[in-house]
């Protein structure tokens, strides 16, 4: 929904969501599954071998 001009997630959906910062060339933290990763445009950024690296990590 909007709120201010900018977007706000439900209530009931943020209840169930965790947003955290990670740094992607990093080994990720071993706190269980996530259900969604969404860096495609991210990926962009680095050169390819790290590309690999990152993605061989999930």
């Amino acid at each position: 929904t909007t709120a201010g001009g900018s977007f706000q997630i439900n209530g009931r959906i943020s209840a169930m969501t965790e947003f955290f910062w990670h740094n992607l060339s990093r080994p990720w933290p071993a706190d269980g599954q996530k259900d969604v990763i969404l860096l495609r445009n991210v990926l962009i950024y680095f050169e390819e071998s790290a590309r690999r690296k990152i993605l061989e990590r999930m």
